[in-house]
């Protein structure tokens, strides 16, 4: 919403970081990335450590890998990184 309170006119004229890194499909590690980021910023955790006791966020985005690289899941994870 812009500070006239018009909503769905912005128009943004710079390039996101998917584009500027040339980014056009989307990867099982990028996922598993975004998904342990996310959990980190639901969690009570003021600092990211891949090791922390209430959280193994390492563990947790290695368990994401291990799915994307799962041959038995593999019409799966194509159907996921076709959406």
């Amino acid at each position: 919403m812009s500070a006239s309170g018009d909503v769905g006119n912005n128009k943004s004229t710079q390039s996101g970081n998917a584009a500027l890194h040339g980014m056009t499909l989307v990867s099982g590690a990028a996922i598993a990335y975004v998904a342990t980021q996310v959990l980190f910023a639901l969690s009570s955790g003021s600092t990211f450590k891949p090791t922390s006791p209430t959280c193994k966020y390492k563990q947790f985005y290695e368990s994401i890998q291990d799915f994307f690289n799962d041959p038995d899941m593999e019409e799966e994870v194509q159907d996921i990184l076709e959406y």
